[in-house]
């Protein structure tokens, strides 16, 4: 259901970071990381001063087994929030 109503938001509004990131929280936990992945590279590209796109990219990426590639994200996101941190 929940997967139905935020696909339903995304077809009025494909560019909605809310709708994108609950999705893909949700193929994060039904193991579904090749679908996370894709949105959250779309998160990413929408808000990439926001660091919880390159936390769950990670994430998704272990999921994989791109462990490589996750750390790359990982320590973005480690970045993208100590440069937030500085202008605020």
């Amino acid at each position: 259901m929940a997967e139905f109503v935020l696909r339903e938001v995304l077809a009025q509004d494909k560019n909605c970071l809310d709708a994108i990131t609950c999705l893909s929280v949700l193929y994060l936990e039904l193991k579904r990381f090749r679908s996370a992945i894709e949105l959250l590279q779309k998160a990413i590209k929408l808000a990439s001063e926001k660091p919880f796109g390159y936390f769950n990219l990670g994430t998704a990426l272990c999921g994989v087994h791109e462990y490589s590639n996750a750390l790359v994200y990982f320590e973005d996101r480690k970045s993208t929030r100590l440069n937030s941190s500085h202008t605020d």
